[in-house]
């Protein structure tokens, strides 16, 4: 369905760090999924995006706005991005590189959305979108690190900064890492790399704290069959 979420949702990074610690509390009464990627359980807490490198890679990441603030969306065909359905509010403009901004004309939101659960939307255009257009999900691969991307604040101006990350958590909904995003980097992917190069398994959702140096953030998991199907069915 096409619809606008709440402005209210504008706060990108609430306080999540309970569900964090709950999860860290019952460890061992259940199964735990294996990492997605190889790579060490915590990894350093005192960086953020805003601390990594300037991307010399966009992997198919654009610059959102709304018109009351920012997002990260990444490019995944010739007239769709996927982002945050908590960015897709307002006066939605897709800001292409080396291009004049364009105008969204459509967008969808995931019909059982509620923030952080299936924090998903696709924005459409018409003009034709540069590639590279990333793949959904593993698609069966196997990958060895994750890469967070984002243009969000800190980010050295305002450029695309990009720092690898590790996978600390998981649950049906969301894949959590150690540190990397923060205000503005809502909607960007969390990208895996693989044999085959990179592929998109994450849209990144929710912090646990109002800090971007702690560790912790929740990207909606691309790797639940629910959620890579819908997307992967509104792609135009």
């Amino acid at each position: 369905m096409t619809g606008q979420s709440d402005p209210g949702l504008l706060l990108i990074f609430l306080t999540y760090a309970s569900l964090v610690v709950a999860a860290a509390l019952f460890d061992g009464c259940g199964d735990v999924p294996p990492p997605l990627c190889s790579g060490p359980a915590v990894a350093a807490e005192t960086q953020a995006i805003v601390g990594g490198e300037p991307s010399s890679d966009r992997r198919s990441a654009i610059y959102l706005t709304n018109g009351r603030g920012a997002c990260t969306g990444f490019i995944v065909s010739e007239h769709t991005i996927v982002t945050a359905a908590h960015c897709s509010f307002g006066t939605l403009v897709a800001h292409v590189p080396g291009e004049e901004p364009c105008t969204v004309t459509d967008f969808e939101i995931h019909p059982d959305y509620s923030f952080p659960k299936r924090d998903l939307a696709v924005w459409y255009v018409e003009k034709t979108l540069p590639g590279p257009y990333i793949p959904l999900g593993l698609g069966g691969l196997e990958c060895s690190s994750y890469i967070a991307q984002g243009f969000g604040i800190g980010s050295p101006s305002g450029q695309l900064a990009e720092r690898e990350v590790f996978e600390v958590d998981r649950t049906e909904n969301l894949i959590y890492v150690s540190a990397g995003p923060c205000f503005g980097d809502s909607g960007s992917a969390l990208i895996a790399q693989t044999a085959e190069g990179p592929r998109a398994i994450g849209v990144m959702s929710i912090g646990v704290s109002y800090d971007c140096n702690v560790g912790g953030n929740g990207y909606v998991s691309l790797v639940n069959e629910e959620n890579l199907a819908w997307l992967i069915s509104r792609v135009k």
